[in-house]
């Protein structure tokens, strides 16, 4: 995976063959916090797995389309949200992959509220995501230990240090 910043990525689309495209939103109002994300994600699997002990021969298709139908907040997370929807709802999730989305959400927290850029934000996720498994843990640290800096730095002190953590169970 590559990620690229804005002068790469018009660099690509002055050449007609490529096309580049931009994620808007029709509606301002339609994005989520990160924080709406974690609650959410925590919601949908929790009873994602409600669901799937109750009805053991129900597929994820079937029981996202249920929770789709229970909750409208449900059904605009995965409308929005549709990869992170259908992670929190696969039977083939593991708890590790969920802890990568709830650190990519922490991180994205961070430019949120003015800590780091919107670079500074891919090139963390990159580097976590990029890490041996052996190594992942204290990526996660040491980047951890950035944003700590980094929000001194700029004197904001809006997060907890335990917002990457998850205590989602399969």
């Amino acid at each position: 995976m590559t990620l690229l910043n804005d002068l790469q990525l018009q660099k690509l689309a002055e050449n007609e063959k490529n096309k580049v495209m931009k994620w808007t939103y029709d509606n301002p109002e339609e994005i989520m916090s990160s924080d709406e994300c974690k609650t959410l994600i925590h919601e949908i699997r929790t009873r994602y797995l409600v669901l799937k002990k109750e009805n053991p021969g129900l597929t994820d298709d079937q029981i996202r389309h249920r929770l789709c139908q229970e909750k409208y907040k449900f059904k605009k997370f995965a409308k929005l949200h549709g990869l992170n929807f259908e992670s929190c709802t696969s039977k083939e999730t593991s708890d590790e992959k969920l802890e990568k989305i709830f650190f990519a959400l922490y991180l994205h927290k961070h430019l949120e509220i003015g800590v780091i850029t919107q670079e500074q934000e891919k090139a963390m996720i990159h580097q976590f995501a990029m890490a041996p498994d052996k190594q992942r843990n204290q990526v996660k640290n040491d980047i951890c230990k950035q944003l700590e800096r980094l929000r001194l730095k700029t004197k904001n002190k809006n997060l907890s240090s335990s917002f990457p953590n998850s205590s989602s169970s399969k």
